[in-house]
């Protein structure tokens, strides 16, 4: 019964003898092969040049232009073609260098048994699935490797814009008057700038990676309370005195505290930046002030009261 699923495979049978040629030819035909035939190298390049083939059965010995000639060739015209050659058992050496020439395989003539023949195609027909496949596979990877290689420089070309961005964004915030520090949605500290340090005598490389509260604390203030009322607001903004304890010299230090809420595309918390600013000067100051204004106010009662009496 012929094997339907082999109509797409062409085969070219060329060899001088027509017997030879119309046997290969019916038991091939009969497993489903599509087979064309040449008598000759010279009519089985013509051929090959006004159609695509799959397989060539080959003989060596040929007029006008032998079966090693005709080998060279179509791996020339047709390199993944599949070829087998055949050949008298004088003719060994010939096929073995057929062999390193490209073909798959070689058949001994006469043959005991065109099965023979039909195990041999078979295999080669294999082997040329396995080689397509294993093409396949290797131009497949080839583009996977250059489209990771593009992923990679497109990556790359991106972080460097990424650090350049955030030098920049360290640079201008190492130059601003106030304290600024950013933390992420687990109130872990990411930014602490030069100024930050100057006030509280923190490292950055000391903090960044650290909870807010390891910074910002002794004295009166209430992280959890600051956070909550500055996530509750509309504006997702909080203004707030606090006192924390001074690292260095371990006094405390009066902040004026701005506490904006960062969230992402959904409302989804981010973190938050920090700025503040050292108002303890601020401070001694009205309250030197308000220590004036009060003995002034003592000054008049006293008064007032000589004048009354």
């Amino acid at each position: 019964m012929s094997d339907r699923n082999n109509e797409s495979t062409k085969i070219l049978v060329v060899d001088d003898e027509q017997v030879l040629r119309d046997l290969i030819t019916k038991i091939l035909t009969h497993h489903g092969y599509t087979v064309d035939v040449a008598e000759d190298g010279e009519e089985a390049m013509k051929k090959a040049g006004q159609s695509k083939y799959d397989l060539l059965l080959l003989d060596i010995i040929m007029p006008r232009k032998d079966g090693i000639q005709v080998l060279r060739e179509i791996k020339e015209v047709q390199p993944d073609c599949s070829v087998i050659l055949m050949t008298a058992y004088a003719r060994l050496e010939t096929a073995i260098e057929g062999i390193k020439l490209g073909a798959d395989n070689y058949l001994l003539k006469p043959f005991d048994n065109l099965n023979t023949v039909v195990i041999d195609v078979e295999k080669s027909l294999e082997k040329q699935r396995l080689r397509r496949e294993n093409k396949r596979l290797l131009t497949e990877l080839k583009l996977s490797n250059e489209e990771l290689k593009t992923s990679y420089e497109k990556l790359m070309e991106t972080y460097s814009e990424i650090l350049y961005e955030k030098c920049k964004v360290e640079a201008i915030m190492n130059q601003l008057p106030e304290g600024l520090c950013v933390i992420d949605r687990d109130r872990k500290l990411t930014n602490f700038n030069r100024t930050a340090e100057e006030i509280t005598d923190y490292a950055s490389q000391e903090v960044v990676g650290k909870d807010w509260g390891e910074v910002f604390h002794g004295g009166d203030c209430d992280l959890d309370a600051i956070w909550d009322q500055a996530s509750r607001s509309e504006d997702t903004k909080g203004s707030f005195e606090i006192s924390i304890m001074n690292k260095g010299e371990n006094y405390t230090i009066a902040l004026n505290l701005d506490l904006r809420i960062l969230t992402g595309v959904n409302g989804d918390l981010m973190g938050a930046i920090i700025s503040f600013r050292n108002v303890t000067k601020l401070q001694e100051r009205l309250t030197e002030a308000q220590s004036l204004v009060n003995s002034l106010c003592d000054e008049i009662e006293s008064l007032k009261g000589r004048m009354t009496t």
